[in-house]
């Protein structure tokens, strides 16, 4: 369990760590504690604000389940992405906005939110379910698409990797090889993954081309 000790009144930590653990329905108490105790008035503003930004990044997350339950990981993106936003905004407090990129990462690592881990389990694993289903309909560029969606939210789930070198990557290599066309060269992008090497060669030769 994560404490959160960074602020004066132990009410607001104790929320952020209920949040943190996943505990949703709980962490709101002690902040309507704080807010009715007209003697923690000095608080009333940061208790406002912390409730504010855990009630968005609950409300995110339950619409982004929604639509994994629905079994569209393509529209549950945008509000997990928000969810997470809040996430590590709510997990790293005011030091977020000096750190890098790799600080972020490395810090959210290891300490890894509730709503972080199931975020990004859930996108990993349905997004390669999803784009498993669509390969067995042949339908190779939409399971590409769906398999590069979920490697942005993980890279640690091995049958997506896998997946993406051994038919994503390969599929680009060939479409690149044979493209004669914008059109055949931007279906060659759909299929070329981060650090592959091919989508650097493929928009290179669409600049070369003109294609738009």
């Amino acid at each position: 369990t994560e404490t959160f000790s960074r602020f004066a009144a132990p009410e607001l930590g104790r929320a952020l760590t209920l949040y943190y653990d996943g505990k949703f329905p709980e962490a709101p108490v002690p902040l309507q504690k704080i807010l009715e105790n007209v003697n923690k008035a000095q608080y009333h503003e940061q208790a406002r604000s912390l409730q504010r930004d855990i009630n968005q990044a609950i409300n995110f997350y339950e619409n982004g389940t929604t639509e994994i339950t629905n079994e569209h990981p393509e529209r549950a993106e945008a509000p997990f992405l928000k969810s997470l936003s809040i996430d590590e905004k709510l997990v790293l407090g005011d030091k977020a906005a000096t750190m890098s990129a790799e600080e972020k990462k490395r810090e959210l690592e290891k300490r890894t939110s509730f709503i972080r881990r199931t975020i990004v389990d859930t996108m990993s694993r349905t997004a390669y379910d999803k784009g498993r289903a669509l390969q067995e309909r042949k339908d190779y560029r939409a399971a590409c698409k769906m398999w590069k969606l979920g490697a942005t939210f993980s890279r640690s789930n091995i049958d997506l990797l896998k997946s993406l070198t051994n038919v994503c990557t390969k599929r680009a290599d060939q479409a690149f090889n044979s493209a004669n066309s914008c059109t055949q060269l931007q279906a060659a992008l759909d299929f070329a993954v981060d650090g592959d090497g091919f989508k650097e060669k493929i928009e290179e030769e669409m600049e070369k081309e003109g294609c738009n």
